[in-house]
């Protein structure tokens, strides 16, 4: 019998979606949690608050390196 981890993610594991590099986490990193989920092995989840201040990070950076979000 196997079972799928859950996993609840914060803001640190979703800010390379958005093209954000986080420090100490590598793209090895990033591979085999996708690799994991796609097998079936883990599953998933954050938090609605995690959008809140994800959103804020994303302005921020993108102000930051000058991006015209208009």
């Amino acid at each position: 019998m196997s079972s799928t981890v859950r996993a609840l993610l914060d803001t640190t594991y979703l800010l390379p979606s958005f093209g954000i590099r986080v420090r100490g986490l590598t793209r090895s990193d990033l591979a085999k949690m996708r690799e994991a989920g796609l097998n079936g092995d883990v599953e998933y989840f954050c938090l609605s608050a995690c959008w809140v201040e994800l959103i804020g990070k994303v302005v921020r950076e993108a102000s930051r390196v000058e991006l015209n979000l208009n």
